[in-house]
């Protein structure tokens, strides 16, 4: 069973109301199960992660992608997600959503981090 897959099973059973996540593995998976998801795009999109950010860019689950540098935000665009739900935001040092206003307050109730 691939890690990612791991991963998001045991976030799952936590039963939060939104996950974050900079892997682009285990969001691939929270997507995958329906979760609220979050997704900080630390780097230019690799070559696993542009097999996998065109499957995860049209579920309606995923709530932002958090990306560091306009570049990034560029290219996963050009992978297809919508730029409404690209945000630019600095390194915070922590969950890249902790600083996100665009994400309800219902959805933060319970956040984890993975």
């Amino acid at each position: 069973m691939p890690w990612g897959l791991c991963a998001a099973l045991n976030a799952r059973r936590a039963q939060a109301n939104l996950y974050d996540t900079r892997d682009s593995e285990i969001v691939f998976y929270l997507v995958q199960m329906g979760l609220l998801a979050i997704y900080g795009a630390r780097g230019a999109p690799g070559r696993g992660q542009r097999w996998l950010l065109p499957h995860i860019a049209l579920h309606a689950v995923l709530r932002l992608v958090v990306v560091l540098a306009s570049f990034i935000g560029q290219r996963v665009v050009a992978m297809g997600f919508h730029s409404k739900k690209v945000v630019l935001l600095p390194d915070n040092g922590g969950c890249p959503s902790l600083k996100i206003s665009r994400v309800r307050k219902s959805d933060m109730a319970r956040l984890i981090c993975l």
